[in-house]
């Protein structure tokens, strides 16, 4: 197996994208593209047969780690824990030096 070389990018489903990337290009992050994704791959990758993403691509000046910013346009998103604790499994938090 080849060792990996370096972290792409993150991925965070949100509700509101538009909102979301004013918020992350607030804070110095550039759009790197914005698509919509669907299909066998995005079926098989999420799990979610039929669905429909619409994808952000951010990335600090320069380069770097990029953060991918999607949203579900098919199925609707279901809503997580609106107070987690800080065991729940998922993102738990993504940590920028600004």
């Amino acid at each position: 197996m080849a060792p990996i070389r370096q972290l792409d990018h993150v991925g965070l489903t949100v509700s509101d994208l538009d909102a979301s990337v004013a918020f992350f290009e607030h804070i110095g992050l550039e759009v790197e593209g914005r698509t919509f994704v669907e299909g066998e791959f995005l079926d098989v990758v999420s799990g979610i047969p039929d669905s429909r993403v619409e994808v952000v691509l951010l990335r600090p000046p320069g380069g770097g780690t990029a953060l991918e910013l999607a949203r579900y346009v098919r199925p609707d998103a279901t809503t997580g824990s609106p107070a987690p604790m800080a065991n729940e499994l998922g993102v738990r938090n993504v940590c920028f030096e600004v």
